[in-house]
């Protein structure tokens, strides 16, 4: 490690103490924070519960959905289960040392990420992460999405439109490769990052934009590798391109399998069925509205296939945790410090 070994030391084995405070002593606690509501599949986590198997057992019914308008940049401590899930903000994965990666529920082995590899998770995207072992550290970067696009917004006028452009896609990971001359930059670059955040000096938050204006210099840099997945991503693709009026024949007709068929192929992939692909996907979209414009709640709604307000609203709060103005306003709270 580097000149800041103490320090960062000491915010990591805080973080541990931390998490596994949030595991064990006040579990119920942080599941309330992190997902604003108490799933039902995740009380046991922090009490071993579950088997491994089952908290694995990918199922688009019961995946979760992290909510966050906050910057951050955390450890992956040694105590988190992984579980599969999803969120409404940009994720960078970044293995300063030792190992990590993510299992993917549309492949069969886990994308492994040696040191100094990185991976951008977009909203939507289906993941869990592998457990850390005692020497690695794999640090977790939160962007919220008005974080994230502003960010983006940079690149767009500076030649790079097209590959900001990419990393704005909901659902996808991209994976970006360490290269030689530029692993050393990443790494001081985002140990800046841990030492602006946790020590909280004036100028704080200019010093951070400038930092992520840096590493996202260096990642447009490197080689980039796009994961596409399988048959679920296929599907989702689908529905993304045809979201008012998708539908499980239209989905058949152009794969090339009959309704039925393709209703037992997503069930088997998914543990639901094309309805429940579509719900996630249809709030999804509106979260991103509801971000990003300033359409009226019953516009949103409609524009993301929903006949009825009254129906929106019981899907954004069972998925969201909570009613679309009070996510409208989390969202603009965020942008506006």
């Amino acid at each position: 490690m580097s000149f800041m070994n103490d320090h960062l030391r000491g915010i990591f084995a805080a973080q541990e103490k931390e998490d596994l405070d949030r595991m064990t002593v006040n579990f119920s606690q942080a599941v309330r924070k992190e997902f604003h509501n108490m799933p039902e599949n995740i009380n046991g986590f922090g009490k071993n519960v579950y088997t491994p198997g089952e908290i694995m057992a990918f199922s688009i019914k019961k995946t979760l959905v992290r909510v966050s308008s906050e910057l951050s940049l955390r450890k992956h401590t040694l105590c988190q289960v992984p579980y599969y899930h999803t969120h409404d903000f940009y994720e960078l994965i970044y293995v300063y040392q030792g190992r990590g990666g993510q299992y993917l529920p549309d492949e069969k082995e886990p994308l492994e990420m040696g040191e100094g590899a990185l991976c951008l998770l977009t909203p939507g995207k289906i993941h869990a992460m592998m457990p850390a072992a005692e020497n690695d550290i794999v640090l977790k970067l939160i962007l919220p999405g008005n974080v994230f696009k502003g960010l983006m917004e940079r690149f767009e006028t500076d030649g790079a439109k097209a590959w900001a452009q990419k990393l704005l896609m909901p659902n996808e990971l991209y994976r970006f490769l360490a290269v030689l001359g530029t692993d050393m930059k990443l790494k001081l670059l985002m140990e800046g990052l841990l030492e602006e955040m946790y020590r909280k000096e004036g100028c704080q938050r200019l010093v951070v934009d400038s930092l992520l204006n840096l590493l996202f210099v260096s990642l447009e840099r490197t080689v980039m590798e796009h994961r596409q997945g399988g048959f679920l991503y296929a599907v989702s693709n689908y529905i993304r391109k045809n979201l008012p009026d998708a539908c499980l024949k239209g989905l058949a007709d152009e794969m090339g399998y009959s309704p039925r068929h393709m209703g037992r192929k997503i069930m088997e992939a998914s543990g639901g069925s094309f309805s429940d692909l579509l719900t996630r996907i249809r709030l999804q979209r509106a979260a991103e509205l509801l971000q990003d414009t300033h359409l009226p709640v019953e516009a949103v709604a409609r524009e993301c296939g929903y006949q009825t307000t009254s129906g929106f609203y019981k899907g954004f709060i069972k998925i969201y945790g909570m009613a679309p103005g009070e996510y409208r306003a989390r969202a603009l709270k965020q942008f506006n410090q």
